[in-house]
């Protein structure tokens, strides 16, 4: 017997299917990214979404204000901008800069 006949595996349509349907509706659109660059950074992007996602944050607020303070911030200090360091970054950040 398969899996999928088995009725001993409830389906439960949770969060999980959820989060999988968000990034399955677009899977046939994303097959044609133009060139393997920007197939690639397609992915990066994906995967920072993702990530912001999985640390809370809204990822559009995120990535708004990380690239309002991205031109004045020092090179050195780039990983303040991950996800999981942004929260602390964002507290730092003078009112004006929020």
């Amino acid at each position: 017997m398969s899996f999928l006949c088995s009725r001993s595996v409830r389906a439960c349509p949770g969060s999980c299917g959820r989060c999988v349907g968000q990034e399955s509706v677009g899977r046939k659109a994303w097959l044609f990214a133009g060139s393997d660059d920007h197939a690639e950074r397609a992915g990066h992007f994906f995967t920072l979404i993702a990530t912001a996602r999985l640390h809370g944050l809204e990822p559009e607020a995120y990535l708004r204000d990380v690239l309002r303070v991205l031109a004045h911030w020092p090179r050195e200090r780039y990983l303040e901008f991950a996800p999981k360091y942004w929260a602390t970054t964002r507290a730092r950040l003078l009112p004006a800069e929020r």
